[in-house]
């Protein structure tokens, strides 16, 4: 409900930096997503997993700002907001709404997948990354002209530009793989350090080959059992996984009709 109110006749485009919540904290990617579901998805507050939330704000607690100034959805807004650092969000088989930040599989399994209760599996996959580059800390607004005399050369340098950027590389990597890649990664992070250590991050997870494999099965215990998220154990004679490899989930199917799940699992080697 704010408004302008000039005391004068307008020269100029009008701006403002809007600061939401009395503190940083209430300004996480977790919290905003939360506020989100709840003010605007008509998702009651006790259908969101208090407990995701308080571990994607221990992930990464760092400031992001979101503005929306056309028609959109919210699951657009929604990837936006958990895309900027690394996270993913969904509902579970209970409903509930669930967030997490996508981490290379480590701990202990909720399931074991054999050849027992596999019917089949397919693999693919992409090579490492050498560089990593983030942007960070939007302007809704460019500006390449119309601004104010006082305003420095920097400043002006940096209104021009919708974006920053931060950059994380390996070059070594270049050394083992000649087709490496470079990522680039859009987020609404809005400090340079925090975008760093993100895309820092990030580089530690692509610097590896990506794994993709994707199984089907009529184990009717991925229904109670398996969530997004959630790391499980696959043990087969083929692709190198005989002696039991770790995996996170990154996407279920279920057709109950012919009574199979088809299961998405990633890791990173």
């Amino acid at each position: 409900g704010g408004y302008f109110r000039l005391g004068s006749s307008l020269a100029g485009v009008i701006t403002a930096d809007v600061t939401q919540g009395a503190a940083a904290s209430n300004r996480t990617v977790a919290q905003i997503m939360k506020s989100i579901v709840i003010d605007l998805g008509g998702v009651s507050s006790g259908d969101v997993d208090s407990g995701d939330v308080t571990a994607l704000d221990t992930a990464n607690s760092s400031v992001v700002g979101v503005y929306v100034d056309s028609e959109s959805d919210i699951s657009s807004v929604l990837d936006e907001l958990s895309s900027s650092v690394g996270a993913w969000w969904g509902f579970d088989s209970l409903g509930k709404f669930r967030m997490a930040r996508l981490a290379i599989p480590s701990g202990t399994a909720v399931e074991t997948f054999t050849e027992s209760e596999i019917i089949d599996i397919d693999r693919s996959g992409e090579i490492p990354s050498y560089n990593v580059k983030l942007k960070y800390k939007k302007f809704y607004t460019v500006q390449d002209s119309d601004l104010a005399g006082s305003v420095t050369n920097a400043r002006r340098g940096e209104l021009k530009n919708q974006f920053r950027e931060v950059v994380a590389t390996n070059s070594a990597i270049l050394n083992k793989h000649l087709l490496a890649s470079e990522r680039e990664f859009v987020t609404l992070l809005v400090d340079a350090t925090a975008a760093q250590t993100e895309a820092d991050r990030l580089l530690d997870i692509y610097e590896l080959r990506q794994d993709y494999f994707e199984i089907r099965s009529r184990d009717v215990s991925i229904q109670y059992n398996v969530e997004l998220g959630d790391v499980v154990e696959v043990t087969v004679s083929r692709f190198g996984l005989s002696g039991g490899e770790l995996f996170r989930v990154v996407g279920i199917e279920s057709d109950l009709k012919r009574n199979e799940y088809k299961l998405r699992l990633w890791r990173a080697v």
